[in-house]
């Protein structure tokens, strides 16, 4: 009878080794960090931080922006994701509320201050499909859409 500390790692599909090995434990750290992001995400939009548990991190009048940190510098770090039923969730409040959703990327893989990217909507992203973008333009993206009907 095999215990879980006779499991044999090397009959893992390969699928299941590189999962294994791009694991990476949510510590406090970068719990903390990604707070500070949405923080800052609020501060320079004028925009409300959201509770924790709430589907999107911060609201800008009629713009529902979900904050992404990038955090890791390994080569490998391409991707931001949002699982199904954090997007229904979040889609589902956009549409209660009337908010055009939008996707924020502070990536300090290469430092502080962090790079920002952007997209309109909530969805899994590599970094090559979003925009770099400045703090101003940002601010003035979000200002035309509360603006416009």
């Amino acid at each position: 009878m095999a215990t879980s500390t006779s499991f044999d790692f090397g009959r893992l599909d390969p699928r299941s080794v590189r999962a294994r090995e791009s694991y990476r434990p949510c510590t406090w750290r970068r719990r903390m960090l990604s707070r500070v992001s949405e923080g800052m995400v609020a501060h320079k939009l004028k925009g409300v931080r959201q509770k924790t548990k709430d589907p999107l991190d911060v609201i800008c009048g009629r713009v529902g922006i979900e904050v992404k940190t990038l955090i890791d510098p390994r080569p490998g770090t391409r991707q931001i994701s949002v699982h199904k039923d954090c997007r229904l969730r979040k889609l589902r409040l956009a549409e209660e509320q009337k908010l055009v959703l939008m996707t924020v990327v502070l990536d300090y893989r290469n430092g502080d201050p962090p790079k920002v990217y952007f997209r309109w909507g909530v969805h899994s992203y590599c970094i090559r499909n979003l925009q770099p973008v400045t703090w101003i333009r940002l601010k003035e993206m979000i200002d035309e859409r509360n603006t416009s009907k």
